[in-house]
């Protein structure tokens, strides 16, 4: 019996020992992924300072990078929305007469849905506004967090060289994004 019970003891602990440095890694794995936003404090996202990078898909699963297009010499918007939003319903038009406009001239816009919803959600809203540019899936809002997003309508703005050159947190006129656009592409912010 005393065998048995030092064999069980034995086996005990080391199926425990197993668990525990199973459990180590995914904790050393997930930790390594907050680490890669780490450098960026959200508070601290401002004008100026540089955009944090990210890979997201789409709702058809593409996954677009925001260092890719930075490398690729293009001015970046990211248009931080949620189907449902309003404003950010009344701001879409805009962003896709801007968007046609502006496509050709180095210029890429990007919606990030920040809260997950159904593909089907994002396919209308998607038809509805007849977005022509990608719309993204920030499916547990680890982007948006990074970005400091706590509303939506969010907009930020990112030069070719990857620097946050203006962002707002509300529905803005189009010709006040125009204007934002056109002064990044000159250079004069």
């Amino acid at each position: 019996m005393k065998a048995l019970l030092q064999k069980f003891d034995k086996t005990f602990y080391l199926t425990l020992l197993v668990v525990l440095v199973f459990v180590l890694v995914i904790f050393i794995s997930q930790s390594s992924w907050i680490n890669s936003f780490k450098k960026y404090n959200a508070s601290k996202i401002e004008v100026g300072s540089e955009a944090p990078t990210f890979i997201l898909k789409t709702s058809d699963e593409e996954e677009i990078s925001l260092e890719d297009k930075i490398s690729n010499n293009r001015v970046t918007i990211l248009f931080f929305l949620e189907s449902y939003c309003g404003a950010c319903q009344r701001q879409m038009p805009d962003l896709v007469s801007i968007y046609k406009e502006y496509k050709d001239r180095e210029v890429e816009i990007y919606g990030i849905d920040i809260i997950k919803e159904e593909k089907s959600t994002i396919d209308n809203f998607i038809k509805k506004y007849e977005v022509n540019f990608p719309i993204l899936i920030d499916e547990k809002s680890k982007v948006s967090n990074v970005y400091g997003v706590k509303k939506t309508p969010a907009v930020f703005f990112i030069s070719k060289d990857g620097i946050i050159r203006d962002k707002f947190e509300e529905r803005n006129e189009e010709e006040e994004i125009r204007e934002i656009i056109d002064k990044i592409l000159e250079g004069n912010q």
